[in-house]
């Protein structure tokens, strides 16, 4: 969740009781309904219709796999924005990664109503 979301989200549980939301001390992550709580501020901050705005789920089901080997290009003349050499010269190197869920049914993702 945004940091914007996760402050609306603290105000569920205003009598402190409901063991709705844990905080603990700053060597441990806050819990909400049992787990972690992870902010990312590249999650969005409005509440609009039909925004996704928190995935919850068991994130030990989800791998990231980076592949073998990585490709390393050199290019002896770099070319500028109007299309002219710039007297550069320049490497270019890439390699794959990538990520999947192992178990579609270990997250959900939260939406708003539309």
């Amino acid at each position: 969740m945004n940091d914007t979301i996760i402050s609306l989200a603290r105000q569920f549980d205003a009598a402190r009781g409901a063991n709705f939301w844990v905080d603990m001390n700053d060597d441990h992550p806050e819990k909400l309904v049992g787990r972690p709580l992870y902010e990312s501020s590249d999650m969005p901050s409005a509440l609009t219709a039909g925004t996704k705005i928190a995935v919850y789920g068991d994130f030990s089901q989800y791998a990231i796999v980076d592949r073998i080997g990585m490709s390393l290009h050199y290019n002896p003349m770099l070319m500028g924005p109007n299309g002219r050499p710039t007297g550069q010269a320049g490497w270019f190197a890439y390699w794959r990664v990538g990520g999947d869920v192992l178990t579609p049914n270990a997250f959900r993702v939260l939406r708003t109503k539309a």
